[in-house]
């Protein structure tokens, strides 16, 4: 879910024929032909005539889908880097194109991370760490991710895009079900 990235060609291939990797069929079909190095350029321009384009924007940001933007902003990417630092999650100063902590990728990737580390803690028998990640995990998706995803995969633009309408909805999906548990 976010900006293709040249290495996506390279190590997208790798996850999708991971058959262990829970994905629809069809999907699974959109994304490997769609993310080739081949198409990579037109997918780049349709993420920013999708995510980018001024009034036209179809925002992939948290923050700007609360009704007080203004107001609280400040005080969500707080919270959000809060999250993030108590549970050792760093996004790499480094990389090109860094996107905000409000990213829904970046939240997306911090959430992973926050399963990894839960199915570690329960394979080495941690009950108090388990306990620990899994209300982290849960306060995370209610008071953020959870909140916002399904209004990407809402917005005209992300659904009139023949990939990024079924990937954003998948996505949605996932979150919707993780909110449930």
């Amino acid at each position: 879910m976010s900006y293709p990235m040249d290495s996506m060609s390279t190590s997208l291939p790798a996850l999708l024929a991971d058959e262990q990797i829970v994905l629809p069929p069809e999907l699974r079909a959109l994304v490997s032909a769609r993310t080739s190095s081949e198409n990579l350029q037109d997918l780049q321009s349709e993420y920013i005539a999708i995510f980018d384009n001024g009034r036209e924007s179809n925002t992939i940001c948290e923050t700007e889908y609360d009704r007080r933007r203004a107001l609280a902003k400040g005080k969500e990417l707080s919270d959000i880097a809060g999250f993030y630092h108590a549970f050792g999650f760093e996004l790499d100063q480094s990389v090109e194109g860094l996107e905000m902590l409000d990213h829904v990728g970046i939240e997306l990737e911090f959430y992973a991370l926050l399963l990894m580390k839960q199915i570690h803690l329960m394979e080495i028998e941690a009950e108090q760490g388990v306990g620990i990640i899994e209300d982290g995990r849960k306060k995370f998706l209610q008071s953020h991710l959870g909140r916002f995803v399904r209004a990407i995969s809402n917005r005209p633009g992300v659904q009139a895009s023949s990939f990024y309408g079924p990937v954003f909805n998948w996505g949605a999906a996932l979150i919707e079900e993780e909110c449930k548990n």
